[in-house]
């Protein structure tokens, strides 16, 4: 009985630490598109330019 208990705990862990790893590497490549967008953005900007910061 213990060891089915152990051995479902493991395989419960094992599916939580591959979902963490998974979901890290989607965030991780949509954080350096994001990075690069806003990089490229204010790389853009020229001196008088108008910016809207927020629109309605």
């Amino acid at each position: 009985m213990w060891e089915s208990i152990l051995a479902s705990s493991i395989t419960l862990i094992g599916f939580i630490v591959a979902f963490i790893i998974i979901y890290y590497l989607f965030s991780f490549t949509k954080m350096k598109k994001q990075k690069k967008y806003f990089a490229d953005l204010h790389t853009g900007l020229a001196v008088g330019q108008k910016v809207a910061l927020c629109q309605l």
